[in-house]
């Protein structure tokens, strides 16, 4: 077997893993986390199918709108949180959500929400600044 397949089953498999988790957030949640961090509606779908592990080609499938549409709309999400890739983004989500809960679950308890950015060390522990 060549390595461009192992890698393309290894991929299907963590997709698998990921789509069979259960979700993060309730609707609940999302609908504050998505109020607090200031996404549109649109952003907001398209955010949370992004956080269940969703491809940007499943993403436009299921939502209806165009492959470029879907990036357009992932670009602006990382942007509003001050992000360039999910890992950060889902990071970014989890510390906002810590903050909602810590501050009695509002969302409108968030002012001036600024991203909490992490930094690994060159020994691999994280510096959070």
């Amino acid at each position: 077997m060549r390595a461009a397949d192992r890698r393309l089953r290894r991929r299907k498999a963590r997709l698998k893993l990921v789509a069979a988790s259960p979700p993060l957030f309730t609707e609940a949640e999302w609908h504050q986390l998505s109020r607090a961090a200031g996404f549109t509606p649109r952003q907001g779908q398209v955010a949370r199918l992004l956080c269940e592990g969703a491809t940007y080609e499943a993403i436009a499938e299921r939502t209806g709108i165009s492959l470029n549409t879907v990036r357009l709309h992932v670009r602006l999400a990382f942007e509003k949180l001050g992000v360039h890739d999910r890992v950060r983004f889902l990071l970014e989500l989890i510390a906002l959500h810590r903050r909602l809960i810590s501050q009695g679950g509002s969302a409108d308890g968030i002012q001036n929400f600024q991203p909490t950015y992490i930094n690994m060390r060159s020994d691999g522990t994280r510096n959070s600044s």
